[in-house]
């Protein structure tokens, strides 16, 4: 693997995982989110420190330059990753459509006019 692409890959790896280390401080993350970047940070700097293990990788899968698999294996993550922030939008929107059921139900049940419907008519 070339110098240069192993300290572009150390160098990305520190910002990543000071960003979200700065990120968990400030409450903007939870700590159960930011484990999946963490674990790329650490990829990352273990692949710049110890780049024979990405070309072992890269000749036993049948790659041609390791620098391509690199890429392919962040390609991955990255898609997994939004696999699975799909899934908790998914299960969120679900989860506020009943609340919003649910409200509307208690409002019609009390007698109030549902929010948002015209009063008076």
């Amino acid at each position: 693997m070339p110098l240069m692409l192993r300290i572009i890959l150390l160098l990305g790896a520190v910002w990543l995982l000071s960003h979200v280390l700065r990120s968990v401080r400030r409450s903007g993350m939870k700590t159960t989110d930011s484990f999946s970047w963490i674990a790329l940070a650490v990829l990352f700097v273990v692949l710049a420190v110890f780049p024979q293990l990405l070309i072992a990788l890269a000749k036993w899968i049948g790659v041609d330059s390791p620098a391509n698999l690199l890429f392919l294996l962040v390609t991955f993550l990255l898609i997994i990753k939004i696999f699975s922030m799909d899934r908790k939008i998914a299960k969120l929107q679900q989860q506020m459509l009943e609340m919003v059921q649910r409200t509307a139900i208690k409002e019609c049940e009390e007698g109030e006019s549902p929010r948002g419907s015209a009063q008076g008519e």
